[in-house]
């Protein structure tokens, strides 16, 4: 512990020295351990390594934060953080330009309670937060970026009750998760116009996983594919001309959840926006909050809905002007419950049997 307690402060010690291309790595084998970084500067580096892939080692903490030189001038920082072992956490904040590569977990260790937060202010910054590994438990992701033209990235293979969470404010965002795993949490939430968000729940052994997507400003677009079952999706969209739809990211292409006893919850408030939803198997349900179905509030909103299993349930409400339903399910034991308000809507609803 003493050992690595100089060499974490001979490292600090050097880095108000380099004030143009910093370079930091800092390693943590055992057990409580503590290493801080703050570096201040362009081209900045910063490798940290909690534990080692081959220990078992746990509570290690590790703080970073990469800052501008002045406001006019912006640096291009690289942070990258592997955590292995159990019960580490790390926090990183970034200033500028940056990227940032946050890894928990390996496919020979067994790791769980691990912990990464980071912040990235400024534009065209890159993070990516991965879980990864057969044996990663209760592990937590989070990723704020504030600033123009940010991009995310969480990707969790195999994980199990797991959390993460990307929140973006700005314009002209993109966010992204990928989930692989049971009993796993992900969460969007992007404020203000031109922001992208995809969610994607894959494998079948995938399941009773929840995901949300909020949206809040003009011009947003939601994307979601979900494989398994019990996985339920939520997306609030407020603001113009805003849609749910499917991988490709067109306006025909189709939000798809394939499994058995599948979710999805819908809420559009604002004007032109669309739905376009496709469930595959078995005990599937499209619905709404509490009082309402899968809602639409304000004009032009179109809502497309396929479902194709057994005891298949929609409940779709439109208010206002100019909308449009369209519901299609085939299968046995199905129910279609679909409320239109205002003027000029139309709504029609196809059941057959296999």
């Amino acid at each position: 512990m003493k050992k690595l307690t100089l060499t974490v402060a001979t490292l600090l010690s050097g880095f108000h020295v380099l004030a143009q291309n910093n370079s930091s790595v800092v390693t943590q084998l055992g057990d409580y351990n503590k290493g801080t970084v703050n570096q201040n500067g362009k081209h900045s580096s910063s490798v940290l390594q909690t534990s080692n892939a081959t220990l078992s080692t746990q509570e290690n903490v590790t703080d970073v934060t990469q800052k501008n030189i002045s406001a006019f001038n912006l640096k291009e920082s690289d942070s990258k953080v592997e955590q292995f072992g159990h019960s580490h956490t790390t926090t990183v904040i970034q200033d500028g330009k940056n990227t940032l590569e946050a890894y928990i977990g390996s496919s020979g260790a067994f790791n769980q309670n691990n912990e990464t937060y980071s912040k990235q202010y400024g534009s065209e910054n890159a993070g990516l937060q991965r879980i990864e590994g057969s044996v990663s438990t209760v592990s937590f992701l989070s990723l704020n970026q504030s600033g123009i033209s940010n991009t995310s990235d969480q990707v969790a293979h195999q994980a199990v009750d797991s959390k993460g969470i990307v929140t973006q404010s700005g314009n002209f965002n993109d966010a992204s998760q990928r989930v692989e795993g049971s009993d796993n949490e992900a969460r969007i939430q992007q404020t203000s116009d031109g922001n992208s968000a995809f969610q994607q729940i894959i494998g079948w052994n995938s399941a009773d996983n929840f995901s949300m997507i909020t949206q809040s400003g003009k011009d947003n677009n939601a994307r979601i594919v979900t494989e398994g079952d019990n996985n339920r999706f939520d997306a609030t969209q407020l603001g113009d001309r805003n849609s749910v739809v499917g991988l490709a990211g067109t306006p025909s292409s189709n939000a798809t959840q394939r499994g058995d006893g599948n979710n999805i919850l819908l809420n559009q408030i604002g004007n032109d926006n669309a739905f376009h939803i496709r469930q595959e198997g078995n005990d599937n349900t499209i619905t709404g909050t509490s009082v309402s179905g899968a809602l639409q509030l304000g004009n032009n909103n179109t809502g497309v809905f396929a479902q194709d299993g057994s005891d298949l349930k929609i409940i779709s409400d439109q208010f206002g002007n100019n909308n449009m339903q369209i519901v299609t399910q085939t299968g046995n034991g199905s129910e279609s419950t679909v409320f239109q308000s205002g003027t000029t809507n139309m709504a029609r609803v196809t059941q057959a049997d296999h």
